[in-house]
């Protein structure tokens, strides 16, 4: 998202490049863009930090769930730690060239690739976390759910007190198994704990917790499977 017409026609331009990557909007500002995320899914976003009301950093703090993954573009290297610290995968300084396109794309196509191994595995190794001081081993299926918390996620245990640890979701959740799926955002679940599935939210034993529309199809499906 940059709120020059000419960088906003640069990126895209780049875009169009690259077969695995698939333009889903453009917007010269945040309110735009946020309500546009309200109704889709989006796994990469170019973000401008210096924008016209709500500033890039601003509302990357607004965006703490798994995705979208955020690319920061500005011409004030200065902003490059600050980036880091909302979980930036990357920062490009303008003028934008396209070998530090290439590197920021390949980084989040890394990113990605590790996410699909994770989520693939039938692995139900031991998650070990750090919660509170304090080195957890936890059994993925005593997890129900994960839920962000800005800055650190949630972890609710089938048996024992919630766990908060200081890590994005996206983090947490590539460390485990194919069984967990995202329902939302700031959510992911455990899809065999799953009692049943509405049209905006699901319920997990005493938990209502909120299904996207863009993610319906590919939780029921998932439900359906499990559960025959």
């Amino acid at each position: 998202m940059e709120d020059e017409r000419v960088a906003r026609e640069g990126l895209q331009s780049y875009i169009e490049q690259y077969d695995f990557l698939d333009l889903a909007g453009s917007f010269s500002n945040a309110r735009d863009a946020l309500q546009f995320l309200k109704e889709q899914e989006v796994s990469l976003m170019f973000l401008d930090i210096e924008m016209p009301g709500i500033k890039g950093i601003e509302m990357a703090k607004l965006l703490d769930g798994f995705l979208p993954l955020i690319i920061f573009t500005t011409a004030y290297a200065q902003y490059a730690l600050e980036g880091y610290r909302v979980n930036a995968i990357d920062y490009l300084v303008k003028p934008i060239f396209p070998d530090d396109f290439h590197r920021s794309i390949q980084k989040a196509k890394n990113y990605f690739g590790l996410i699909e191994v994770n989520a693939s595995s039938p692995t139900t190794q031991e998650l070990i976390i750090k919660s509170e001081g304090e080195w957890l081993r936890i059994e993925p299926s005593e997890i129900l759910f994960l839920k962000s918390m800005q800055n650190y996620v949630v972890i609710h245990l089938a048996n024992f007190k919630p766990k908060m640890v200081l890590q994005p979701l996206r983090e947490v959740y590539a460390l485990l198994p194919s069984f967990f799926v995202q329902t939302h955002r700031s959510y992911v679940v455990n899809i065999n704990l799953i009692d049943k599935i509405g049209d905006s939210c699901l319920t997990l034993r005493e938990f209502t917790i909120p299904l996207s529309r863009s993610r319906k199809k590919e939780v029921i499906e998932l439900f359906i499977n499990k559960k025959q």
